[in-house]
């Protein structure tokens, strides 16, 4: 429950400080894309740091490193895709 708790404040608190820095990423939808108008980029930063702050503070060693590690590479790559727009064939490889 506190892990949920801290992870909760942290993504309500940084998603309104990252809204301005998200407007300079905006993705113009494709035919591929999900979305009919231009849809802002970086909002699922908060939402992967959160679970990956509370599992630092609340779990021990290994633990932590074995959840924190393969959520921050994901998350990195999501990010270098909002911002770079990189192909699905590296994605898949990433």
């Amino acid at each position: 429950m506190f892990a949920a708790l801290i992870c909760a404040a942290f993504v309500t608190a940084a998603e309104p400080v990252l809204i301005p820095l998200r407007r300079a990423a905006i993705d113009v939808p494709n035919g591929r894309s999900s979305h009919s108008v231009p849809t802002q980029h970086g909002g699922g930063a908060p939402i992967a740091v959160g679970p990956v702050l509370s599992a630092l503070l609340l779990m021990h060693g290994t633990a932590a490193l074995t959840f924190a590690a393969p959520v921050t590479v994901f998350a990195a790559i999501g990010f270098a895709d909002d911002l770079a727009g990189l192909p699905a064939g590296r994605r898949l490889v990433l």
